[in-house]
């Protein structure tokens, strides 16, 4: 499905320009530039909101093989996800590591900031990030590392997870993502925030069983879409795209003064309805899709995975090296250049090659079917309830 992975390439995109957007000070924006900076700008800057939809993404497209009666056995899968996640990180952790190690100084900077390659580099924290143990602080190296934690742990139980989401009724599916939320608040409430990713993982859990519920539902959304008129459909689209992109902002607005992470949980369900609206419209809208299919487009959809990978390594390297020398806004195109040369040879030379890996070792491993969920699921695919 190229349109989503165009999606999933504009949403990298976002993520690419909220980082840069961190490093300036809100605070001292004023007037007009104040509005543009939480209003029509924060379209393009809605970070933590493209990793929730790339979480629901992850969810939609794993779960279509055993919605269709195919499941890949468990060892096929896992072997695939590590060479498509786990190696290209590995890669780019190095990278990040370089960079902290070569690089770290105590330049001027924001708190957030200073979060990242603010001191040398301690080598039990790389074992950390190499290994996913435990409770570490996973901004120390990129700041956009939490989420790949997040994505592997998921996907090591993601076969069992998508069994038991499709062996429910579509509406109870649901209310088994928001259990798994309700599971993350519970254990999380008042929690500091730099215990919330890791320690969260069950709620981004909840996250994907969205996506899955949108893949068994995708024919009846489908019709749903094709019922609207336009007028309909034109407001279905404002409504997604307010939900995705200012939900969480005007929550966290709201909820900041009770402190602790609850506000997250709880935001980030208003953004993955925004999110789901926004699939169901890539899928379905000829609009969205002649935009998503576009050449430009389907090429940042390519490099999507590299360019979150590689973008706060040299948002980091190329802020410590130019600092006094060129300020934050002329910077700004550098980077992105940077971002896109980088990620395309990173791509070439580490992201497609880890993925091929992949599947010709799967290809050797034991190709029995996957019985158990076919008889969990029953004879129709469960496409319908």
């Amino acid at each position: 499905m190229e349109e989503l992975d165009s999606l999933r390439g504009l949403a990298a995109l976002c993520v690419v320009f909220y980082h840069f957007k961190l490093l300036l000070n809100e605070d001292a924006l004023t007037g007009m530039a104040s509005i543009l900076y939480r209003g029509p700008l924060r379209l393009f800057t809605a970070g933590h909101e493209a990793v929730i939809l790339f979480f629901i993404l992850s969810g939609f497209v794993l779960s279509i093989p055993a919605i269709r009666a195919k499941a890949q056995a468990y060892p096929v899968f896992v072997t695939r996800r590590i060479f498509r996640i786990y190696f290209p990180y590995i890669v780019a952790l190095a990278l990040a590591v370089s960079g902290a190690a070569t690089l770290h100084t105590n330049i001027p900077g924001n708190a957030w900031f200073h979060r990242t390659w603010s001191h040398p580099v301690e080598w039990h924290l790389v074992l950390a990030h190499g290994l996913f143990i435990g409770q570490y602080d996973t901004a120390e190296f990129n700041t956009a590392f939490w989420s790949i934690v997040v994505e592997m742990r998921i996907s090591l139980v993601f076969p069992a997870l998508c069994a038991f989401a499709l062996w429910l009724k579509p509406a109870k599916s649901l209310g088994f993502a928001m259990a798994l939320s309700l599971g993350s608040y519970l254990l999380l409430h008042g929690v500091p925030q730099r215990h919330f990713i890791l320690a969260g993982t069950t709620h981004y859990a909840g996250m994907f069983v969205v996506g899955i519920y949108l893949a068994r539902q995708q024919r009846q959304m489908s019709q749903l879409y094709t019922s609207f008129s336009r007028p309909a459909k034109i407001a279905a689209a404002i409504l997604c795209v307010i939900l995705f992109v200012y939900s969480g902002h005007f929550f966290h607005a709201l909820m900041l003064k009770r402190g602790g992470t609850s506000f997250i949980l709880q935001s980030d369900w208003l953004t993955s309805l925004g999110g789901a609206g926004l699939i169901l419209f890539s899928l379905n809208s000829e609009s969205c899709r002649r935009v998503l299919l576009l050449r430009p487009v389907r090429f940042l959809g390519q490099l999507s995975y590299s360019m979150y990978l590689l973008h706060g390594t040299v948002l980091f390297a190329l802020v410590h090296l130019l600092c006094g020398h060129l300020t934050l806004i002329a910077i700004l195109p550098l980077y992105l250049a940077t971002v896109m040369v980088s990620s395309a040879i990173f791509y070439r030379l580490i992201e497609r090659p880890s993925m091929e890996w992949g599947r010709r070792i799967s290809g050797r491993l034991p190709q029995f079917k996957a019985d158990a969920l076919h008889g969990l699921l029953g004879p129709a695919g469960v496409v319908s309830e």
